[in-house]
């Protein structure tokens, strides 16, 4: 009889606390080393990252030490289309109940999505 492992993907917030706090990343990277088989990076966490770096040799350490890593193990969960759908649903909850400015957000996703493939968003 065969042991069914589970399959993970971390949140962002356990990655910026690993790169923050000495005592954090030493619990992540045992993680890594128990898990690392089963482990997935999910590409929303990916750009949540990217987002909150600040300077290049910060960049140079998240490829390095992160997004590289799990891209060169083809373990990076990219979204449904029925996803984003659904996430489309729910930012504008957001925007209903929070005030989150949809467009700016948005935006983002449609630029970062067009530009590896060639396509430009046309603006007014």
């Amino acid at each position: 009889m065969t042991r069914r492992h589970h399959e993970y993907v971390l949140d962002t917030q356990l990655f910026i606390e690993g790169f923050r706090q000495p005592n954090a990343n030493e619990a992540l990277q045992a993680f890594h080393r128990a898990f690392a088989p089963f482990e997935y990076l999910s590409a929303i966490l990916a750009q949540e990252l990217r987002s909150g770096v600040q300077g290049a040799r910060a960049r140079l350490a998240l490829e390095r030490h992160v997004l590289n890593v799990f891209e060169r193990a083809n373990r990076v969960v990219v979204p449904s289309v029925r996803a984003w759908n659904k996430s489309g649903d729910v930012l504008a909850e957001m925007a209903r109940k929070e005030g989150l400015e949809v467009a700016r957000v948005s935006k983002a996703f449609a630029i970062a999505s067009v530009h590896p493939v060639g396509r430009r968003v046309l603006e007014k």
